[in-house]
């Protein structure tokens, strides 16, 4: 059993003292671990490398179990913010790392991207295709009567605009502090009324862009 451990490098989402904590159990027993840089750059980039975990330990476990979906697997996942260290070790088997805090480095990534893009949670996803028609930037496509995130670079960093207009809360930002984005709440939430004020301003916008964009082509 592989155990995943998120440092979640580019949001610091995941505090540090946490995950640190959790990969020196891992170590002072013999566990097989790897401390993931970050996990939604690992999946938008090489997502078949889930596959090698049976484990994550990420944040909001809604959004770690959608990021696993990306690389086609099934993973147990648990929240490395909100969970006491204690409990994490306990459920997973390990002891409290003695001696006190271990020193726990992990390999810096490049900061050619910054990996803020959508994923869906596909318990609540019916396939409406409304992302895929408003998102601008091509993140999403249909394939066989589904809705895919297809090109997570082409997101706009926080920009989180096609979650916000879901009418079923099936998309979800890892990144994004706001518990009805990011994944926290268990519960589908609906839009305030000043986000379906701010939604309605939005498509607004997009269907001014996209007539400007067509008379351009023409």
């Amino acid at each position: 059993m592989r155990i995943g451990i998120c440092a979640c490098q580019f949001y610091q989402r995941v505090p540090e003292a946490a995950w640190s904590a959790v990969a020196a159990a891992c170590r002072q027993s013999g566990r097989d671990y790897e401390i993931i840089p970050d996990l939604c750059y690992l999946a938008a980039k090489a997502p078949a490398a889930l596959q090698r975990f049976t484990v994550l330990l990420a944040c909001q476990v809604r959004a770690a179990q959608a990021l696993a979906a990306l690389g086609s697997t099934a993973i147990k996942c648990y929240d490395l913010r909100t969970v006491p260290v204690p409990q994490l070790l306990q459920e997973l088997g390990l002891e409290c790392p003695a001696g006190g805090p271990e020193q726990i480095s992990c390999e810096p990534l490049p900061q050619d991207w910054v990996p803020w893009f959508p994923v869906l949670d596909l318990e609540r996803c019916v396939h409406c295709g409304k992302c895929a028609d408003f998102c601008l930037f091509g993140v999403y496509t249909r394939e066989n009567g589904k809705v895919k995130v297809s090109a997570p670079a082409n997101c706009k960093t926080d920009c989180p605009a096609c979650a916000r207009m879901c009418p079923q809360n099936a998309i979800i930002f890892p990144k994004s502090p706001e518990p009805r984005l990011n994944g926290s709440l268990p519960d589908a939430c609906p839009p305030s009324q000043n986000e379906k004020a701010t939604l309605a301003e939005l498509l607004q916008r997009r269907k001014a862009k996209m007539q400007l964009f067509r008379e351009d082509r023409g």
